[in-house]
């Protein structure tokens, strides 16, 4: 493990994506050391990359039927739209699941410049957003601090 960490460390933060954050392999390796787990790589110019990942098996194993179910929550229907930004498509999709359940209605979007315009034409039209979420980081574009800022300009009680 020794010998593969300060050439991990090298690649950790590096990209060659144009939208890319370089943070791929920086996240993997975090999730595989939380779970005590190590990463190898054996990289060949011209041939490609490697990498073996081991993570310890369970000691115990769970039995389904020994398990008390997880408590229901019945979260009471709500009304309100919600604008919603990630650049992630399975995040908005997901975001958008969990709260039209919840009975909200929802608008997405994956670009910063986007979410102002539809902020400005809710309030224009007199159909305001109640809430809205955002990714801080939008690769090629303005990210969640950004695009508050502009929304704060806007309209100071977003």
């Amino acid at each position: 493990m020794s010998v593969i960490i300060p050439e991990l460390t090298k690649a950790m933060h590096f990209t060659t994506k144009a939208t890319g954050t370089g943070l791929g392999l920086t996240s993997a390796f975090t999730i595989i050391q939380r779970h005590e787990g190590v990463i190898g790589v054996d990289s060949k110019v011209g041939q490609g990359t490697t990498f073996e990942i081991y993570l310890l098996a369970s000691s115990h194993q769970d039995k389904a039927e020994e398990k008390e179910p997880d408590e229901v929550i019945d979260i009471p229907k709500q009304e309100g739209h919600i604008l919603v930004m990630d650049d992630e498509p399975i995040i908005c999709v997901l975001i958008e699941h969990i709260l039209k359940e919840i009975g909200c209605s929802v608008t997405s979007t994956s670009r910063g410049e986007e979410l102002i315009d539809l902020y400005r034409q809710g309030l224009d039209s007199n159909k305001p957003f109640d809430a809205v979420i955002l990714d801080l980081t939008i690769p090629g574009g303005p990210g969640g601090k950004e695009t508050i800022e502009q929304l704060h300009q806007i309209d100071p009680n977003v």
